[in-house]
């Protein structure tokens, strides 16, 4: 019998969630702050509490932005998309830089064995895919696509989007 395993949050990372819900859309709670509620520095010791608080309160809507050597932000709606924007250029430069580092790091390819050969051609399409997918003139592409419509796009309307 397979068993999920549960989280039981900490008494740390309770404490936590309750001071970071009770802030304000837009509100800042400072380290200090965090670290007086719980006796723990949240950007060192506590940083697991801090992390998992900030998990259970995304479940309930809540998004926190970290700002550096301060605190955590409650974003707003505009927040929220702006700090997805970001996190989509993050993703955009990770992917090239490793797309970069197989293909260019690789230097026996004919003596890789059959299923290597295939980790690798699985592993550079899903990174050359990728870098393709979020380069910023496809990404304004998706966005006049997008334009009109009441939600986010089915996935089919998604790739067609992104067709020549």
């Amino acid at each position: 019998m397979i068993t999920t395993p549960t989280f039981t949050a900490s008494i740390d990372t309770k404490m936590l969630a309750e001071l970071l819900r009770s802030t304000e859309i837009r509100g800042i709670v400072t380290y200090v702050e965090m670290q007086t509620r719980i006796g723990r520095d949240p950007q060192k010791q506590a940083r697991g509490s801090l992390q998992s608080a900030r998990k259970m309160l995304e479940k309930e809507g809540l998004v926190f932005a970290a700002v550096k050597n301060v605190g955590m932000m409650r974003l707003d709606d505009i927040g929220v998309i702006r700090n997805a924007e970001a996190d989509v250029c993050s993703i955009r430069r990770k992917a090239r830089r490793s797309f970069n580092r197989v293909s260019q790091g690789v230097h026996d390819y004919v003596g890789l064995n059959a299923q290597e050969k295939m980790r690798f051609n699985a592993t550079a399409s899903i990174l050359g895919m990728i870098t393709t997918v979020l380069d910023p003139r496809r990404v304004r592409k998706l966005e006049d696509r997008v334009k009109g419509e009441s939600g986010a796009l089915p996935l089919a309307k998604t790739l067609e989007a992104f067709r020549d």
